[in-house]
């Protein structure tokens, strides 16, 4: 499978990613300690929708809405914003999500490896003095040491896939983060539909993390139309977790009229016995 960026803006996987990604980066501009927000694999940071097929599950089917809960309502009203209009022309990436959410003290560095997506990156978020701009590798670049921290992590890997290793890989770089600054929020965006591996990735994070994981998925469609994705947090707190549940049963519920949708919300310690 390949799950680059601008082939699947605004699809299924999007609305868990995004939809969550808001209400952490929410929760933590509510305190007082800076964040330090990181990409692995930022993509060009916004997409036209018609360079893809309409998506059955995807952003499509909340366009208009208004009786979403006020956590999904927000990143709604976001993705209205993006498109500057009443049609839904446009999806914005997870880097300008980040950038609405963050404050004036806050950090962003973007990592992107693909030639393309990195030259509009620099065109969309290079006025931004928040924001440091990496074409390169994002595992190795998220686990360097920030000089001079005194913030919190927030890291979202999200890679696209297109090779096994990448399974491998997103846990390897979660795994190493929180060894190296354990107080941070992490987000590792994956896809279900080879279960195997997904379970294989979750038993080496539920081994290596020694404080609060919850493991969330929205999966809509039977069968050979089955499409779904999931996403491990660390270090989210309750109220944020319910915030999740609440917005992922409404999604669930709602997105696909034939009650196909489902949905995982999993909050555990790890099981190190």
């Amino acid at each position: 499978m390949n799950y680059q960026h601008a082939k699947h803006a605004g699809n299924y996987g999007d609305l868990l990613k995004h939809s969550v990604l808001c209400q952490v980066l929410q929760s933590l501009t509510q305190q007082d300690k800076p964040l330090f927000y990181s990409e692995t694999h930022a993509g060009a940071g916004g997409y036209r929708l018609d360079q893809r097929g309409v998506d059955p599950f995807g952003i499509e089917r909340l366009w208009g809405v208004s009786n979403a809960p006020q956590a999904l309502a927000d990143y709604l009203t976001m993705v209205a914003a993006f498109n500057r209009s009443e049609i839904l022309q446009n999806y914005p990436g997870s880097p300008w999500f980040a950038q609405q959410l963050l404050r004036g003290e806050d950090r962003m560095r973007l990592f992107e490896l693909s030639p393309e997506p990195y030259q509009q990156l620099v065109k969309s978020f290079s006025h931004d003095v928040r924001i440091e701009l990496f074409a390169g590798d994002g595992y190795s670049g998220v686990v360097e040491p920030i000089p001079g921290m005194r913030c919190r992590q927030v890291v979202l890997i999200d890679p696209p896939y297109e090779s096994v290793s990448d399974y491998s890989d997103a846990v390897d770089t979660l795994l190493e983060i929180y060894r190296r600054e354990p107080q941070g929020c992490y987000l590792l965006w994956y896809p279900t539909h080879d279960r195997q591996r997904i379970e294989s990735m979750e038993q080496r994070v539920r081994a290596g993390v020694f404080n609060a994981l919850c493991v969330c998925e929205l999966a809509f469609g039977r069968g050979d139309e089955a499409r779904g994705s999931g996403l491990f947090i660390l270090n989210a707190d309750t109220d944020l977790i319910r915030k999740i549940t609440e917005t992922l049963a409404w999604l669930a519920a709602e997105v696909d009229a034939a009650g196909t949708g489902r949905y995982r919300v999993e909050p555990m310690s790890a099981d190190v016995s």
